[in-house]
């Protein structure tokens, strides 16, 4: 039998929980009025056990990219200012245009710049007392 008293309209606070409030950045998404009760419990109780399963810090990220125009690097090419080694960010990413633009390249995964490119960075990022690990290494070839 359905209940006959009207559904109470709750707040953002009370449908997440005491200890998070909806102005909290690091909510599993937030209140929304067109979610079901399930949908509303499931987060509630995400929400609730946060703890368990998320850890919030802050992270140094340094992101670049450089247009080598075709260059190979050379014996004097230091990019350590440039990867702002230095500063011992947490995360590096690196993305590297027009290594090689030759028709050959447009068909070949890995072309002679590109190694030299990636063995360069490697010696750069990956020295002997480096606390880095590749995650990812991709090619794309963009055309018209």
């Amino acid at each position: 039998m359905l209940p006959t008293t009207p559904t109470r309209l709750m707040s953002p606070s009370t449908i997440i929980g005491p200890s998070v409030t909806a102005d909290d950045p690091y909510l599993l998404g937030t209140p929304d009025a067109n979610l079901s009760l399930k949908e509303t419990w499931v987060r509630n109780q995400l929400n609730e056990r946060a703890s368990e399963y998320k850890q919030v810090r802050k992270l140094s990220v340094v992101v670049g990219t450089w247009n080598v125009n075709q260059k190979v690097p050379g014996a004097d090419c230091s990019m350590e200012e440039w990867l702002h080694l230095d500063l011992d960010p947490d995360i590096i990413a690196v993305g590297l245009q027009e290594i090689d633009m030759t028709a050959q390249a447009m068909i070949k995964q890995e072309t002679d710049a590109s190694v030299d490119w990636v063995a360069a960075l490697d010696s750069e990022i990956f020295g002997a007392k480096s606390r880095y690990v590749r995650v990812c290494f991709f090619r794309k070839i963009l055309t018209t």
